[in-house]
Order: structure tokens, then sequence, then C-alpha cells
């Protein structure tokens, strides 16, 4: 739900994949838990799609940069997570938006680990007008449409100091009008540097991203950059490599 200071697990090891950018985050072969070799890099100020087909291991991936505990995963700083299931693992229903929107934050606002309230207050507004959260900072989750809501948890990861923000489909059923918002913000913030790395159930939002890794029963089937990336070809990759996987069965 929030974001997480970790300590570099080690030095990443190449910037092939992010060109010039130097490496925030990276899969070396990675294997288990679903994933069969799994080689993926992100650059700081990136923003790197997980796509393909529901359940081919994109979630994975997310759980591995996550919690970096192999040694075949490097992580370098802080990063938070944003939830697709809103209702089970986003929202915290008794509380405000602003205490929402500002849980995890709260760590990089304290001093000497005491509380700064009256900075609290005014990250709460500035995410607020930002984003246009109907109902204001004192309303209840439970009086905001799902779209508000998913703008508060959205918020909520990008208003802590988190190096690397990681979206598990957090945009699906959400109305048009709030993922405009919302990719419009993740552009904001990777051009101040944060990295973000996003899987959608919707191929075609891909096309939001700088690269993209599709994967297929747990393995990076293809990767694509610029003009390659588009829902059509998203698709293709995919049942092209399951037909050619059930071929050779």
């Amino acid at each position: 739900m929030g974001a997480e200071v970790v300590e570099p697990t080690a030095a990443p090891t190449s910037a092939r994949a992010a060109g010039e950018r130097p490496v925030v985050a990276e899969l070396r072969d990675a294997t288990g838990q679903g994933l069969h070799d799994v080689s993926i890099t992100v650059g700081r100020g990136e923003v790197v799609g997980l796509a393909g087909l529901a359940g081919q291991g994109q979630q994975q991936v997310l759980e591995r940069l996550w919690r970096p505990v192999r040694r075949d995963t490097t992580v370098q700083g802080t990063r938070a997570y944003v939830p697709g299931d809103r209702q089970r693992a986003g929202v915290l229903p008794l509380w405000s938006v602003a205490e929402n929107l500002i849980v995890t934050a709260m760590r990089g606002l304290a001093r000497f680990g005491v509380r700064r309230c009256d900075a609290e207050e005014a990250a709460v507004r500035e995410w607020v007008d930002r984003l246009a959260i109907r109902g204001g900072a004192d309303a209840g989750m439970t009086e905001l449409s799902g779209g508000n809501q998913q703008k508060v948890i959205v918020a909520r990861a990008f208003a802590s100091t988190a190096d690397l923000v990681l979206l598990d489909d957090p945009f699906r059923g959400v109305d048009v009008h709030t993922k405009t918002d919302l990719y419009t913000l993740i552009r904001q913030e990777t051009a101040s540097g944060r990295s973000v790395v996003w899987y959608s159930s919707e191929n075609a939002e891909m096309a939001h991203c700088d690269r993209v890794y599709v994967l297929r029963a747990g393995r990076v089937v293809a990767e694509l950059t610029g003009a390659e990336i588009s829902e059509e070809r998203i698709i293709a990759v995919s049942f092209a490599e399951s037909e050619s996987t059930g071929a050779q069965r």
C-alpha cells in the first residue's frame, strides 16, 4: 500500500535497455514463483510497461520489484505500490481522503521523527487540487466515486518520496476523464526523475510507456519501444508465442 525505504541491494549492472538513463531497478534471469529467466531494466525517469494476456507473470514481476529479496533482483532507493483492487488492498474505508492520501508520506515529511502536521496538510491540499479530487480532503473515502477513490490511491504513492512507483492495473474500470488525469500525472512525475513500472490489462494503455515488456507464460517474449508499442503489436506477439509454444508441444 505504501512507500518502503530500502537499502540498494547491489549496483545495477547495465543500462543497455534503458538507453543512457541510469538503471534504478533490474531483474536478471529471474526464475521461480511463476517466472522463467525474466530480465528487465528500469531507467530513471522511465515508464516501463508490463503487457500481454492477463496472468502471464506481470504481477510476479511487480512483486519481485516490491520485495527484492532474491539475488536476481536489484532496486535502488524507495518504492511505492499501487494496487488494482482498491476495495481489497487500497482504500482505508474508515479514513478521510486526507488520511488515506498522506499515510505513506508521513515519514518523508517528518523532521527528526516528529510529524509535521502543517507540511502534511500542505501536501494533501496540493494533491487534492492537482488531481481535482471531488469532495475535498475532509470527505470520507466511501463518499467518493470509484474514479476519485483511485485518484487518492495513486496520489498516495506519488505524494511519498518513492523513487520507483509500481502500478498493478490501477485504472481498470475507471472513467476516461480520470484516466486522462492520471496519465498526465505519470508523465509529469517521470519528467522529474521518478520511474514507473506499470502493468495494465488494457494493452492500449501501454502506448503511454517508454518501453514495454510483453510476457507470456512467465517469460518475456518481446521488448517494444517507440512506434512498436501498440495494442495490435502486443496482441500479435502474445498469440504468436502461444501458437509456437503449442506447436512445439
